[in-house]
């Protein structure tokens, strides 16, 4: 299990380090792949589905990304694709894209290809809107804090 969260810290920080983010906004995004992967491995445990857990973990990690970016003056977008990187189905993609193409004459390998090709796209939805929700609900959210933020600010 410490594995997979160090496996997703190492994809966000190739990821953030590719795009040529600096050093704030790559550490940045490393925690928050972390935060999203556990978000990820909390729904899968307490019986969520693989699509609906990645969209959980999406949801939390675009929610935290979104209240970090604005504290810590950092792209919001940059940081949550980041972070919700590791759970792209790539290699499921690959795996019922080989089996289509490696079908032949075989309607059961097909079948098992398209299967595996519609699960990798079901959980590419789920990340899109999870995302999506996370960063739609953190807006006001974060507009809340920092009012709240400059208002303490003025009574000092």
């Amino acid at each position: 299990m410490p594995l997979q969260f160090l496996g997703a810290g190492l994809i966000a920080l190739a990821v953030a380090v590719i795009n040529g983010a600096g050093l704030r906004i790559i550490v940045v995004s490393v925690a928050l792949s972390v935060v999203a992967w556990l978000g990820y491995v909390a729904a899968a445990a307490i019986g969520f589905e693989t699509a609906a857990a990645s969209g959980v973990g999406a949801f939390v990690g675009s929610l935290v990304g979104i209240l970090a970016a604005y504290r810590l003056h950092v792209p919001s977008v940059a940081i949550t694709t980041a972070a919700i990187l590791p759970m792209v189905p790539g290699a499921a993609v690959f795996r019922g894209l080989l089996g289509v193409v490696e079908s032949g004459d075989s309607p059961a390998t097909l079948l098992t290809g398209f299967s595996t090709l519609a699960a990798a796209a079901t959980v590419g939805i789920a990340l899109a809107v999870g995302a999506s929700l996370g960063i739609y609900l953190g807006q006001p959210l974060r507009a809340s804090l920092g009012s709240v933020i400059r208002a303490r600010a003025r009574v000092r």
